[in-house]
């Protein structure tokens, strides 16, 4: 999480822009009523990442509603990635390199203990899904 936080969004990779985007457009949505998906369809579609887009989906709603805290994001075109954000990014990475058990132990600091195992289960799909279809080898995640 540290390696991301308060780093500028053009220090990730595309991967990781585009990570950010979707979250800060899902989050933005949900918060006015509208369903995020109709926000973020067009991109994953564009980047091949409609396998990806359901586990996403499910993964900021389990955080949006189970969050032990209120996750806060950064407006849509802020330079910088928020603590939250970093905290995401980082997880995901995470998942790339750590066993399950450690992403589901990660979860249980973030969401309500019975989330935990649902939510980490998402990481890991939307993370094959990303890997498969962003090969930039430069960035951080």
């Amino acid at each position: 999480m540290y390696d991301f936080i308060d780093q500028p969004v053009r220090s990730l990779n595309s991967g990781g822009r585009l990570l950010l985007w979707a979250m800060r457009h899902w989050v933005k949505a949900a918060s006015t009523g509208r369903c995020p998906c109709g926000d973020i369809a067009s991109a994953f579609q564009t980047h091949h990442l409609m396998a990806a887009m359901p586990h996403f989906n499910i993964l900021m709603a389990v955080l949006n509603r189970e969050a032990l805290a209120p996750m806060r994001f950064g407006a849509i075109g802020c330079a910088q990635v928020s603590e939250h954000e970093a905290l995401l990014i980082g997880l995901l990475r995470m998942v790339r390199q750590a066993p399950a058990e450690t992403a589901r132990e990660t979860m249980g600091m973030i969401v309500a203990a019975d989330a935990a195992g649902p939510c980490s289960s998402h990481f890991p799909r939307s993370r094959r899904a990303w890997t498969m279809q962003i090969s930039r080898p430069a960035g951080p995640i």
